[in-house]
């Protein structure tokens, strides 16, 4: 899941990230801190180019994050907002700019070029599967 820890060089995985925000407007990155058993997941270009929130995922374990915001991301990018807001699995709250450390978005501050706002970034969670929520 993480090219660069699988050995794929730098230069690479960031001309493929170039490549994908060229065609597509937007990309998403997933991070895996082993060092410290953490991983997360992040939209950059959601905002910029389409006017949805980018979105932050901490939770849902990488292959969660790994299935989960690329398809959060295709909806937001095609004007399917109102699929992520009526999924009952899915929450997207503001994020808190203070809360949120540089290193959790390296790649989003560099390529827009500032840090995000409440405005630009929306955190995502999934819900625990209950009853009253189960997709059919």
């Amino acid at each position: 899941m993480c090219e660069i820890c699988d050995g794929v060089p730098l230069e690479e995985v960031e001309r493929r990230v170039d490549l994908a925000y060229e065609v597509e407007g937007w990309v998403w990155h997933h991070i895996d801190d082993r060092e410290n058993d953490r991983t997360w997941a992040y939209t950059v270009g959601l905002k910029e180019n389409f006017g949805q929130p980018d979105v932050l995922m901490r939770g849902g374990g990488p292959s969660g994050q790994a299935t989960v915001i690329p398809y959060v991301g295709m909806y937001l990018s095609t004007g399917g907002r109102h699929m992520i807001d009526n999924d009952p699995l899915l929450l997207m709250i503001p994020i808190d700019p203070e809360m949120l450390d540089d290193e959790l978005v390296y790649d989003w501050i560099d390529r827009i070029g500032r840090r995000p706002t409440s405005a630009d970034m929306v955190e995502l969670f999934l819900m625990p599967e209950t009853p009253g929520n189960l997709r059919c």
